[in-house]
Order: C-alpha cells, then sequence, then structure tokens
C-alpha cells in the first residue's frame, strides 16, 4: 500500500479514497505498460511477462546474457536490503528488462504521469 500511496501523492490523488487511489494507480500503471508494449515485439512481450511471472530460468538466463554483474549494481543492492516476499532477482530482473528494452520508459512516464494528473488531480 505504501507505494500506492507514493504514487497517488505524484498524481495528485492522495486526499481520495484508498479504493479509488488504488484503482486509480491500478489504471495508472496499466496505461504505462500499454504504452511501452507498443514498441515491442511479441518475443520481448512474452520475455518480460515470463519474468514478471517469475520464471526462474528465464530470469536466470536474462540476467547471464544482458546483466552478468547485477548482484553488484547499486540497484540490486538497494532492493535486496528492503523487506519483500518477492524475490530480489525477479524485481531486478523486471527493472533492468525494462531500462534495455524500453529507452523511451522516462518519457513515457512522465507523459502518462502529465495525462494522469490533469484527468484525476483536483
Amino acid at each position: 500500500m505504501e507505494q500506492v500511496a507514493e504514487i497517488a501523492k505524484q498524481l495528485g490523488v492522495d486526499d481520495r479514497s484508498e479504493e479509488e487511489q488504488e484503482q486509480i494507480v491500478g489504471m495508472y500503471q496499466a496505461r504505462i505498460g500499454e504504452v511501452l508494449e507498443e514498441g515491442l515485439s511479441e518475443e520481448q512481450i512474452h520475455e518480460y511477462q515470463a519474468i514478471i511471472d517469475g520464471h526462474q530460468e528465464v530470469i536466470n538466463a536474462w540476467l547471464r546474457e544482458n546483466d552478468a554483474d547485477y548482484r553488484d549494481s547499486a540497484l540490486y543492492k538497494a532492493l535486496d536490503d528492503e523487506e519483500s516476499e518477492v524475490p530480489t532477482d525477479k524485481v531486478y530482473a523486471s527493472i533492468a528488462w525494462i531500462r534495455h528494452n524500453c529507452s523511451n520508459y522516462e518519457t513515457v512516464v512522465e507523459q502518462v504521469t502529465n495525462e494522469f494528473r490533469s484527468q484525476y488531480a483536483n
């Protein structure tokens, strides 16, 4: 819930009920995914889906091929320090995959954030 509250604040909807915040943040995250997906091949989409679904063999193979020293990265170490039920390798791989395959990620997030602020912020 902490992440939802943080995103809700960024979107300017933090004064709404928790249920509304969760709904808006869910739509926001889905919209980012939709926009990013437009530039990906079907193979890339399947690979990313396998990573976020936690298919360890896909995660391991992708990390081995694209970021063999990932455990030394500051991001991995920061994620590893967080208390989470989700394995660090999975979270790191999903972030690294997006950074590797979606060079427009930050631009998309900024555009979608602005869209949602103008549409939903009070």
